[in-house]
């Protein structure tokens, strides 16, 4: 494979990560900040249950960080600091990346909706 088309498949995965990232952005949105599952007894989960709860608070939380980053970047009026919040903003995105696909590999429904939706050019609904 020449390096040119490396770069693609390596820019082609990096836009369906970035689109993914978006895509459960605005799903953590509408549930929106205060959304609070009834209690639940610690003892009764499985270690898969426990660790796949970890990786979606973590992966709530680095969707929020880039919610938070966006707006301050499009406010800010200096130039270096908005390119310094638009770098961290998209750490925030890798970070989320990383967590999608964490998700993927250990999930397999999460993997079959994610073939299903992510990447495709056909309706979302």
């Amino acid at each position: 494979m020449g390096a040119a088309c490396a770069r693609t498949k390596i820019s082609e995965r990096v836009d369906w990560l970035r689109a993914t990232v978006a895509h459960l952005h605005e799903a953590a949105c509408r549930l929106g900040p205060d959304a609070k599952p009834r209690p639940i007894q610690r003892e009764r989960l499985t270690e898969q249950t426990l660790v796949a709860h970890h990786a979606i608070l973590s992966l709530m939380e680095e969707l929020q960080a880039m919610d938070w980053y966006r707006p301050r970047a499009d406010d800010c009026e200096d130039v270096e600091l908005k390119a310094v919040l638009v770098h961290n903003m998209n750490d925030e995105m890798e970070h989320a990346a990383m967590l999608v696909e964490w998700l993927r590999r250990n999930g397999a429904e999460f993997a079959t909706q994610l073939d299903k939706f992510v990447g495709t050019d056909g309706p979302i609904a």
